[in-house]
């Protein structure tokens, strides 16, 4: 007969595609739950808020969406651009991948290169954000403190010295939410508003360096996201308190599928004639 020791080996062996097909099982033909009501309800989302996708610790798993549909999501860092009174749009910020782009500067004739981040899977016109609000202008998102300028600004400012193209992120892509299907998310546990302030614009110019097209390997982008749930609570407080956010290895194996196969599977001869 088959042992105790054989019906873990075969749960252990399962494939990703196995396992996947359960969760959809689950999500789509088993009834779903029935969930008490938040306590508190979720803080408001705004233009520039700052999102982390979590692990829901009562399931340790992310949200269905995430999951089954987007998996680019889990263990991003999230800022919204554009809201309304019933969608949200947003960009994620820590996603870098093989592609390059080139901006040449009218006035030398300079190339100056850097990485095309994963920023969403709905195109967008190229839109540029920074972290200097102050030197660089443009639109400030709310209390992100980032801006966001065109191309056209851009390139006038890197006519200049008083910028680098290592100050701007690239946005070619946005993902786009429902408000109260964000909102439910963030009541779950499954997404994490951040906390606007000092701690949170220290980690900036560590996100906007994931796009240095020096590097010479590509950041699946998860320490930035680690450290970027730190940033809840207080902001007044002196020294950060660290904390494991809840993990899933299903949502952690799908992720890294996704990122070998969009992010990373780019050959030399591609790289080289970019």
């Amino acid at each position: 007969g088959i042992g105790r020791g054989d019906v873990v080996d075969f749960v252990e062996k399962k494939s990703l595609a196995d396992k996947m097909l359960e969760e959809w099982v689950r999500v789509h033909l088993l009834p779903w739950p029935i969930l008490s009501p938040p306590a508190v309800p979720p803080p408001e989302i705004t233009l520039g808020t700052v999102l982390a996708t979590t692990v829901s610790p009562t399931t340790n798993l992310p949200a269905d969406r995430i999951l089954l549909q987007d998996q680019f999501l889990h263990k991003s860092l999230l800022l919204i651009v554009d809201a309304t009174p019933t969608t949200l749009v947003a960009c994620i910020l820590n996603r870098p991948t093989e592609g390059k782009f080139q901006l040449q500067l009218p006035k030398t004739g300079k190339p100056l290169q850097r990485r095309v981040p994963f920023c969403g899977n709905i195109p967008v016109q190229d839109l540029w954000l920074h972290h200097r609000t102050i030197d660089l202008g443009g639109v400030v998102l709310g209390t992100s403190r980032v801006g966001i300028l065109s191309t056209d600004q851009v390139t006038d400012r890197l006519g200049t010295d008083d910028a680098k193209l290592s100050d701007f992120l690239l946005v070619r892509g946005v993902v786009q939410f429902e408000r109260e299907e964000l909102a439910n998310m963030v009541s779950k546990g499954e997404m994490m508003c951040l906390t606007p302030g000092e701690q949170l614009s220290k980690l900036w110019p560590r996100v906007w360096a994931l796009t240095d097209e020096k590097s010479p390997t590509v950041s699946d982008g998860t320490e930035i996201w680690w450290l970027a749930t730190q940033c809840v609570g207080d902001d007044d407080s002196t020294e950060m308190t660290f904390s494991a956010p809840a993990t899933s290895d299903l949502a952690d194996d799908a992720l890294q599928e996704w990122l070998t196969h969009f992010t990373q599977n780019k050959s030399k001869d591609e790289n080289k004639s970019k």
